[in-house]
């Protein structure tokens, strides 16, 4: 029989929910991924979590920990074993990927290659845009603290990037963000107003 699973990433801080249909087997204890700590329990949900969040595939999917956890708490050890090999062979994200969508049915022909063209966009990216959009990520994910660590690290490199000033405006709206959930108000204002002299955006 088939299992269904309501899977929800991060409700209050996505605004969204989502309905898996679920047909491999649910783990009784999640796998938690790295700098996002977010849940796993199925096949389906690591597949959806690395559609909707490329930037930060590389810090989980070539974990052998995840994979040891597909392996025995899944109960793929085919699949296991294909990435693994992958792994071993230092294969590429897009082959990571790759081989993990074919574990499951989640996702059309067409949403696979809109994701791979996602990912060769990426590649594509200078490196303070992969900076960023990693950050984002975490951002949207409540890690605060590895976010400011990536946004504070483009300012300092923005002088050699040459940003325009609304991009880094941009930089610091978002670090205010985190300045406001880990250390308060006051120590969030500085930022909210760095951003607002740059961009003069009214959510700044």
């Amino acid at each position: 029989m088939k299992k269904l699973l309501i899977y929800q990433i991060g409700k209050e801080k996505y605004n969204m929910s989502n309905l898996i249909l679920c047909t491999g087997n649910l783990s009784e204890v999640p796998y938690i991924l790295k700098n996002t700590n977010q849940e796993i329990y199925s096949i389906e949900e690591l597949c959806y979590y690395l559609y909707h969040h490329i930037a930060t595939a590389e810090d989980f999917l070539f974990d052998e920990d995840l994979i040891q956890f597909i392996h025995t708490k899944l109960g793929m050890p085919e699949r296991a074993t294909i990435l693994l090999g992958l792994l071993k062979e230092k294969a590429s994200l897009k082959e990571m990927a790759i081989a993990l969508f074919d574990s499951t049915d989640l996702y059309t022909r067409k949403e696979l290659e809109q994701f791979v063209a996602e990912l060769d966009k990426l590649e594509t990216l200078q490196s303070w845009q992969k900076v960023k959009q990693k950050a984002d990520s975490y951002l949207e994910s409540g890690n605060y603290k590895d976010a400011s660590s990536l946004l504070e690290r483009i300012l300092q490199e923005q002088k050699t990037e040459h940003l325009q000033e609304s991009l880094i405006g941009d930089v610091y709206h978002n670090l205010g963000i985190c300045k406001l959930h880990r250390m308060g108000v006051q120590q969030a204002v500085f930022y909210f107003q760095e951003a607002y002299e740059r961009n003069h955006k009214e959510e700044s």
